[in-house]
């Protein structure tokens, strides 16, 4: 009985090592949910900040200290990254960080002579959430600070945002959905039609016609085309009726924006229905592949500013690396209304050259494999 059991778990680890794809994404698409949830769990809780401090004295040190030592049960409200003046002013220009809080150099001599002072409070208010966090946070602080000031003096803060008025969160979460369903609905569908005519037998007799690989991609874009868009008409007014997402300010650029992430979608699609040639693994490879543009690209801007160490940083960097970050952001821009967005010019030239190359490769492939599986 245990020699027969140990016999088919051999067998069975012979075969997971021999053929791991399937075993490698029922790896991957759990520890993508939890670096996720860990993700907004740990930019909900502690804030990374810069404070352009142009005060000595005990009213500033005692008032810098508070802000380090407010916290709850999930941890620090505020992570000072630095109270150097320069730095600071460095570090939110180049959007390395979310807020800059300025403390003023009549800081101290304002509140030693019992006068009202004011600090001023910068925020990158990509989100209503983001924004939030740091008003209530500086209030508390200012809260706690007043408990022993003088009843004649007062601190007040005037506030200063990036754009006319905060996405809502709602909104700002639609958007990443939005381009994930067209990227994985795409990129599924692309890749299991081209895996098709493996399957089918049928690949051979299409590629070694005088026409090349063009028709037979195109073919397969142009039906991949039609499933999405039908996908996104059904999608954008479950958006709408569920988390109020504003369909009816989506302009043209944006649905230009969105023909390019099925371009995506689609060319990874072909390069997956040419490297695996079956339609079973396809599916939840790229059901990663498009969580993982979620996390990276998508919340890029969210996380901004939150990566300062482990994970979170390598995530964020990543995410300012990759070109769709912005232009998922300018999608959201567009759609909020802020103002009239031009085409970010070098970001599609980056996304344009990542679907040229994908789609190379698939080509390169196709070009080197005319001995086909399955008897082809």
């Amino acid at each position: 009985m245990f020699s027969a059991i140990l016999a088919i778990v051999r067998k069975d680890l012979l075969l997971v090592i021999r053929k791991p794809m399937f075993s490698i994404i029922s790896l991957l698409v759990p520890l993508i949910f939890i670096i996720f949830y860990a993700l907004v769990i740990h930019t909900s809780s502690t804030n990374p900040i810069v404070i352009a401090n142009h005060s000595e004295g005990p009213y500033t040190d005692r008032f810098v200290d508070i802000l380090q030592e407010i916290k709850s049960v999930e941890g620090s409200y505020l992570e000072i990254i630095t109270l150097d003046s320069e730095l600071a002013y460095e570090k939110y220009n180049s959007g390395q960080v979310d807020a800059l809080l300025e403390i003023p150099e009549s800081f101290e001599e304002n509140l030693s002579s019992g006068k009202q002072t004011a600090l001023k409070l910068n925020v990158f208010n990509i989100n209503s959430d983001g924004t939030k966090n740091f008003q209530l946070r500086i209030d508390h602080a200012l809260y706690e600070f007043h408990k022993n000031l003088d009843e004649n003096s007062f601190i007040t803060i005037d506030e200063e945002m990036t754009f006319s008025k905060d996405t809502p969160m709602k909104s700002y979460v639609s958007t990443g959905l939005l381009i994930f369903s067209v990227l994985l609905t795409s990129m599924i569908s692309t890749g299991t039609l081209m895996a098709r005519e493996w399957e089918e037998r049928t690949a051979k007799s299409i590629v070694l016609t005088p026409k090349g690989f063009l028709p037979l991609i195109i073919g397969k874009w142009m039906t991949a085309f039609l499933v999405t868009a039908l996908s996104t008409v059904l999608i954008l007014p479950l958006l709408y009726i569920l988390l109020g997402y504003p369909i009816g300010q989506i302009s043209t650029l944006v649905w230009f924006y969105l023909f390019l992430f099925f371009l995506y979608g689609s060319a990874a699609g072909v390069l997956l229905g040419v490297l695996f040639k079956k339609t079973l693994p396809i599916v939840p490879i790229s059901v990663v592949i498009a969580m993982s543009e979620f996390l990276v690209s998508s919340l890029e801007s969210y996380i901004r500013g939150f990566a300062y160490g482990g994970m979170t940083e390598w995530v964020w960097r990543l995410g300012s690396w990759w070109p769709s970050s912005e232009i998922i952001d300018t999608i959201r821009f567009t759609v909020e209304g802020f103002e009239q967005i031009a085409i970010n010019w070098e970001a599609f030239f980056y996304m344009a050259l990542w679907i040229a190359l994908l789609l190379s490769l698939a080509l390169i492939k196709l070009n080197k494999q005319l001995s086909f599986t399955q008897g082809q």
